[in-house]
């Protein structure tokens, strides 16, 4: 079920298998107004329902990057009448969800109280970051990794191999997606510039002591 991390905000924790990974995730629940809107979402259970349903009506469901997409189309099914976003990346390679709007440099459909904030410079992976006014939380996807609990032996030897074991930082994939470091060094530069008080991660125990400390020495091999 659905957990509050503060004003107008709430995760639900679930975990998948990738490559044959243990991946902890988690997907995030904004309210906006009335309308609820559901990031990253993870997979369709139909007792979810009566807890949406007193949050708000889900209106928007948006994928913060090229690869969290898997359960777009159970909830897209499920609430027909709500918007999908995402990358125009992502859009490419799944085209038969058929998005009705992509984000764009300039995007800003959720001001003021959700901002938006691309990592320009990884254009493999398409990720944005969101600022969520209310609860000043700073949501990351694939960005960072912060895994304490690792389920499986393979699962430590793929995340020691991708340089994230039992660690905050970001993946060796993630760091080799960045083919133009002076775009991605800035925008990292802008996310510190926020005025964030805990970050929520997609992959991992969240940041809610030192959160902007942690995330800029997670962040240093950004300016290398």
């Amino acid at each position: 079920m659905f957990t509050s991390l503060g004003k107008d905000i709430w995760s639900r924790a679930y975990a998948t298998r990738f490559w044959g990974v243990h991946f902890p995730c988690a997907s995030f629940a904004l309210r906006l107004e009335k309308k609820l809107l559901i990031l990253s979402p993870g997979p369709w259970d139909e007792a979810l329902a009566p807890a949406l349903h007193d949050l708000g009506e889900v209106a928007f469901l948006v994928a913060p990057n090229a690869f969290h997409h898997l359960h777009l189309a159970a909830w897209k099914t499920r609430f027909p009448q709500a918007e999908l976003w995402g990358p125009s990346r992502l859009g490419k390679k799944r085209p038969e969800l058929n998005f009705d709007h992509y984000f764009t440099e300039q995007s800003q459909p959720f001001a003021p109280a959700l901002t938006l904030h691309p990592l320009w410079g990884a254009p493999g992976v398409s990720e944005t970051a969101f600022f969520h006014q209310a609860s000043q939380s700073l949501i990351l996807t694939d960005l960072l990794f912060n895994l304490n609990e690792i389920q499986g032996r393979w699962s430590h030897c793929f995340f020691f191999l991708l340089g994230i074991h039992g660690r905050l930082g970001s993946s060796r994939l993630f760091q080799s997606a960045v083919n133009d470091k002076k775009k991605f060094a800035q925008a990292s530069k802008d996310l510190l510039s926020l005025d964030f008080t805990q970050v929520l991660l997609h992959h991992g125990e969240n940041l809610e002591r030192d959160a902007k400390t942690q995330l800029e020495a997670a962040l240093a091999w950004a300016k290398k």
